[in-house]
């Protein structure tokens, strides 16, 4: 049943990214790579040239460069062209730091930096000759099409993959990969290799995702 509802998530998000953005995706010239989709609480945003520091509200355009910050008491849900969608607990910091979409090649590139804070993906499979890294402080994730969370903290941060799968190294090594499948978890440390992948309790995982979702 859980699967089932999980492919019907991706697939509704999929299909609102059909009917919310254009069809072509340019982030080099500028166009728009996603949106803001829900908000509870306030946020700000940065625009990469540092210097627009604006309030973040429904249906702001996101671009390649732009930071997100939620305070204490928000959140905030994001929509992006290809139909990922990322959610934001209180006080998280999230960077889009490259973003390349091809639809018609059916190819995505994409990067984000979480300094601090916790979030929920929602990614569609990937196909071959895609990509999608999101770097912490002390680790770097890997995603090939999942729904996965994870809680960054300054010396050190958890990963727990809900369904699908994803692949987890430190910041400090290039050659210490794990991977987690449905309900498993790891936690990295600063200059650490990641924890042996392990299935995560009922109450851990719930936790997560209650900090990291909109109700």
């Amino acid at each position: 049943m859980k699967r089932y509802l999980s492919f019907f998530i991706v697939l509704v998000v999929a299909l609102s990214a059909v009917l919310f953005f254009p069809r072509t995706s340019d982030a080099a010239r500028g166009d728009s790579v996603g949106l803001v989709v829900a908000l509870q609480g306030n946020a700000t945003l940065i625009r990469k040239e540092g210097d627009s520091i604006v309030p973040v509200t429904a249906k702001m355009a996101l671009y390649l460069g732009d930071t997100i910050r939620t305070a204490e008491d928000s959140k905030v849900r994001l929509m992006f062209v290809d139909g990922t969608v990322v959610s934001l607990g209180v006080g998280t910091t999230f960077r889009v730091t490259k973003f390349v979409f091809s639809p018609r090649e059916k190819k995505r590139s994409f990067g984000f930096g979480v300094p601090a804070g916790v979030f929920r993906a929602i990614v569609s499979r990937l196909l071959p000759g895609s990509s999608f890294e999101i770097q912490t402080r002390t680790a770097v994730a890997a995603v090939r099409g999942t729904d996965w969370m994870a809680r960054v903290d300054n010396n050190a941060c958890a990963f727990f993959v809900q369904r699908g799968k994803i692949s987890v190294k430190s910041q400090s090594s290039a050659h210490n990969w794990v991977s987690l499948s449905d309900g498993e978890g790891t936690e990295v440390h600063e200059g650490a290799p990641p924890s042996k992948p392990k299935i995560w309790g009922k109450a851990r995982a719930r936790a997560l995702m209650r900090d990291a979702t909109l109700r």
